[in-house]
Order: structure tokens, then C-alpha cells, then sequence
């Protein structure tokens, strides 16, 4: 789930978040922003004053859902939730945050590619198994594998349009 920190995609304040899932029963929650880690601490902290509060143990969990994104993508970023398992996949995971910072996109949004993610939790790494990676929205990285071809066709066509001008100046 999302907070005002994943801008332009929330406006739930984490005291609303929190209060929420405690209402439908969760255990848990995943808190992914957006290409960031904002958040997370004032997250914890209320999740522990609901826990104080209401006697429960709902469960505080970190996340991030990144812009995965090659050098040579022709298609639009994709996005990919990961959820570390542990401090160790935490910290991996901060790692790759902060890295995706020195790879902004023209709109400056911070990208993650396959380099990094290999880097900090491939294997060989003290993150790797210590990050599960899944699937997000309709932009997520399985979706986009799915949505390619039409994203293909309507460039091509978008293409063909301008030939067709270039050919046919009096149309």
C-alpha cells in the first residue's frame, strides 16, 4: 500500500493507513512507496502506537515499489515491488534505493535496472534471498511484458502516420 509519500498516487495520511487495516483485521502491512523509502519511520511509529493503543501486533513491513528500467528500454519504466524478509534484505534493499538515485530519468524519476539489482541482492550478495520481488500494478514488470506488443504497435503506427505525411503533403 501507498501514503502520502508515493506522491500523486495517495493522499491517505499513515495514522488513516494504519487505523484502516487495523479496522479490516490485517496483520500486517507493506508499505511500498514509490522509487522511495520515505516514510518508513514515521510508518513504524504508528503502527507501534496502534499496536500500544489497541493490544494487537500488526506488523510494520518495509517495501518499495521501484521504476525497473535498462539504459536501451524502448518500452515505458516498469514498476517492481520488493519486500525485503529481514534487516539484511532492508539494508540490500536501501542500497538499491539509494544507487537508483544516480540513475534519473528525463523526468527525474529514479530507476533501478537489472545491474542493481544484481549488485545488492544477486547472488554472491548478503542480500540475495533476503528480497522477495513480485509483480506490482498494470505498469508492473509482468504486466509491461504483456502490454508491450500493443505499446510496440501503436508506435509503429504513430510512425507510419508521419511517412505517410512526408510522402503525401497534400493529404
Amino acid at each position: 500500500i501507498h501514503s502520502w509519500h508515493s506522491l500523486k498516487d495517495s493522499a491517505q495520511t499513515m495514522k488513516s493507513l494504519v487505523a484502516r487495516c487495523g479496522e479490516l483485521g490485517a496483520r500486517g502491512i507493506v508499505l511500498t512507496h514509490h522509487g522511495t523509502l520515505t516514510g518508513f519511520k514515521e510508518f513504524v511509529d504508528t503502527v507501534d502506537k496502534y499496536n500500544e493503543k489497541n493490544n494487537t501486533n500488526m506488523k510494520a513491513i518495509p517495501g518499495c515499489e521501484v521504476y525497473f528500467e535498462e539504459d536501451d528500454d524502448v518500452t515505458k519504466r516498469k514498476h517492481l515491488v520488493l519486500i525485503p524478509t529481514d534487516k539484511v534484505g532492508f539494508r540490500a534493499l536501501c542500497k538499491i534505493v539509494t544507487a537508483s538515485n544516480a540513475r534519473l530519468d528525463s523526468r527525474k524519476y529514479p530507476r533501478v535496472n537489472i545491474h542493481l539489482l544484481m549488485k545488492y541482492a544477486g547472488p554472491g550478495t548478503s542480500g540475495h534471498g533476503h528480497i522477495i520481488a513480485s509483480s506490482a500494478c498494470m505498469q508492473g514488470v509482468l504486466c509491461m511484458v504483456l502490454r508491450e506488443n500493443d505499446y510496440i504497435n501503436k508506435q509503429l503506427a504513430g510512425a507510419k502516420t508521419k511517412i505517410n505525411m512526408l510522402t503525401s503533403p497534400n493529404d
